[in-house]
């Protein structure tokens, strides 16, 4: 049967074609390292690795939240830990020396000034604020949590002490903020359990105290230093009534180390699941890696052997058509 040179000349073309397209897709793997850079390449491929991406990018975001967190806990702590030294130094050294019987009004004077100074420093702890939020405001991190008016310490504006003000207070010493760390929030009747999201709120009194006790004295540390330097500087000054003052001093600093403690435990809660998100980043990593990406030696491998085919069509199109009739083509 006799071939025409223009059926030569067009299935010749196709082949030179579907070459050039194959040598196209071997060099692009190579170029990109990716099995595919089109869905409709791999339609299979590239929904499970939309689905793995979609959750790799919330994982990060877990991630990064969890690291923010520890940083805020790591400023909580911070303050908290600063106002404990100061407490245990009022314990140990000025009251036991204000207690002494044979302390004079002067240096009791000495002490009620270093007492009320020390009041000063621990209220700029107990304000201290992360990422422009006070730490101890509770779920209003917008509002300076402790102010000093007069002789009362005012929580977010409202007095420590105040008995009118009782209910108020305790509603806002269990104020809850809470942050989703990727282990799935739970909410029923439309409260969040805390066992599923972790709770960013460090209401300062429920750290430093507040109300009174039933003898009428302030529950709260900084109030409390406030009523012990008053009390030094008294012309009724009674050492069985500083005594009583202390030991209601120290009861908030207890409880001050107790929510130190809880603040050691959220952190530790805090580095077990980012190491667990840490983990799991690796194992989406390395699952789209399988997906995406190409095994470089078979690419490269395919690549070698599409650009021979390449070549070698170009040579048989040399020796099969005609240099004139090329020429008549160019």
């Amino acid at each position: 049967m006799r071939v025409s040179t223009n059926s030569i000349l067009n299935s010749y073309k196709r082949q030179l074609s579907s070459s050039t397209s194959r040598l196209d897709e071997a060099r692009k793997r190579v170029l990109s390292e990716r099995k595919f850079t089109s869905g409709s390449q791999d339609p299979v491929g590239s929904l499970k690795s939309m689905k793995l991406r979609t959750e790799y990018q919330k994982n990060e975001d877990y991630t990064s939240t969890i690291k923010d967190q520890q940083s805020a806990l790591d400023a909580v702590e911070d303050a908290m830990m600063q106002i404990s030294k100061q407490a245990q130094t009022v314990s140990k050294d000025d009251v036991l020396s204000a207690l002494n019987g044979t302390t004079s009004r002067e240096n009791r004077s000495t002490i009620a000034t270093a007492l009320r100074n020390m009041q000063q420093s621990m209220l700029l702890s107990a304000n201290a604020t992360y990422d422009g939020k006070y730490v101890f405001s509770g779920s209003d991190g917008n509002t300076t949590a402790f102010t000093l008016s007069g002789d009362k310490i005012l929580y977010r504006d409202t007095a420590v002490s105040d008995d009118a003000s009782q209910s108020k207070l305790d509603e806002m010493s269990k104020e809850n903020v809470y942050v989703d760390l990727g282990l799935g929030v739970n909410v029923t009747d439309g409260k969040v359990s805390g066992t599923t999201a972790f709770d960013t709120a460090h209401p300062g009194i429920a750290v430093f105290g507040y109300g009174k006790t039933d003898e009428g004295i302030s529950k709260n540390m900084f109030e409390l230093l406030g009523q012990m330097a008053d009390e030094l500087e008294s012309d009724d000054y009674s050492s069985d009534r500083l005594w009583e003052l202390t030991d209601v001093f120290n009861e908030s600093a207890d409880n001050l180390l107790q929510n130190i403690s809880k603040v050691g435990v959220q952190s530790q809660h805090l580095s077990t699941t980012l190491d667990r998100m840490e983990s799991k980043q690796l194992i989406l990593n390395t699952q789209i890696s399988d997906i995406e990406d190409v095994d470089f030696e078979e690419a490269y491998t395919d690549f070698s052997w599409a650009s021979y085919a390449y070549q070698a069509a170009l040579k048989v199109g040399n020796t099969l058509i005609s240099n004139s009739f090329i020429d008549f083509m160019s």
